[in-house]
């Protein structure tokens, strides 16, 4: 079993988890505060959200039942209170200004902790994704998206942590991410593994 825990500060009253991904027999997920339950085959709950918080702080915490049954997922967050905010407004380091911070535990044991980064723009805080390997790989960037439903349906590229130069190809359901160094056209990964 695996835990995503998200909490944040007063401001701003409403942020939401969305977690993504496809089950190894080819299931696609979405599970977010409008669709808090996703079921397997067997009618068993595999992926769900416990509450829907809007009036700030926390927590929300979306909870994997069984590992062994996911391909992967990625997980972000969506500034809900400040979502139509574009790059010129005020609420544009709304979410970068949140205090939210990422939780993870497997089973007991914490196994990464993410904390926003300040002075980014962004009303989507993308924050990581896993695989089927049990590798945990932090995404960390920060997209502008006012549909709180697409809030992590990205097709494209997108740049991963600043600083560094890498690209990311995602696919549109199944969310394969390839990260390719631009300099030496070697992939890299940066991963924890936690199995």
């Amino acid at each position: 079993q695996m835990r995503i825990v998200l909490s944040w500060g007063s401001n701003p009253s409403d942020l939401d988890s969305h977690i993504v991904g496809m089950t190894k027999s080819g299931d696609p997920f979405h599970v977010a505060y409008y669709d808090r339950s996703f079921y397997d085959s067997y009618g068993e709950n595999l992926v769900w959200l416990d509450v829907d918080d809007t009036s700030s702080y926390g927590p929300e915490t979306v909870t994997l039942v069984d590992l062994d049954q996911i391909e992967e997922f990625t997980y972000c967050i969506h500034n809900f209170s400040y979502r139509s905010s574009g790059e010129e407004d005020s609420g544009a380091y709304s979410l970068s200004d949140s205090g939210a911070k990422i939780d993870v535990y497997k089973g007991n044991a914490q196994i990464a902790s993410y904390n926003v980064p300040t002075n980014r723009k962004g009303t989507v805080w993308n924050v990581f994704s896993f695989d089927s390997n049990g590798v945990i790989r932090r995404i960390n960037t920060f997209e502008f998206e006012s549909d709180d439903d697409e809030a992590k349906k990205y097709d494209g590229t997108f740049d991963f942590e600043e600083g560094n130069n890498y690209i990311s190809t995602t696919a549109m359901h199944g969310f394969y991410i390839l990260e390719i160094n631009l300099e030496s056209g070697e992939r890299f990964i940066e991963k924890i593994n936690i199995q």
